[in-house]
C-alpha cells in the first residue's frame, strides 16, 4: 500500500517512477542501520533522525542513475 500511494502521487505529478519497491527497501535498510547505531540510547530525537535518514536513503536510491 505504501508503494501504491507513493506511485499515485508521482503519477499525479506526471513523474515516471518504476523503482518504488527498491526505494522502499533501501529506505528501510538505511533507516534500520541508523537505528542500530543508536543502540540503547534514549531521546525524542532518535525517531525523527531514523525516519529522515530512511527518506534520504530511499531518495538517493531513486535519484541514482547508472552510467
Amino acid at each position: 500500500m505504501l508503494c501504491a500511494v507513493g506511485l499515485a502521487v508521482a503519477f499525479k505529478a506526471q513523474v515516471w517512477n518504476i523503482g518504488a519497491e527498491g526505494q522502499l527497501l533501501m529506505g528501510g535498510l538505511v533507516g534500520s542501520a541508523v537505528a542500530l547505531q543508536f543502540g540503547e540510547a534514549e531521546g525524542f530525537w532518535i525517531l525523527p533522525t531514523v525516519l529522515i535518514s530512511g527518506m534520504i536513503g530511499g531518495g538517493l536510491w531513486g535519484y541514482w542513475r547508472p552510467g
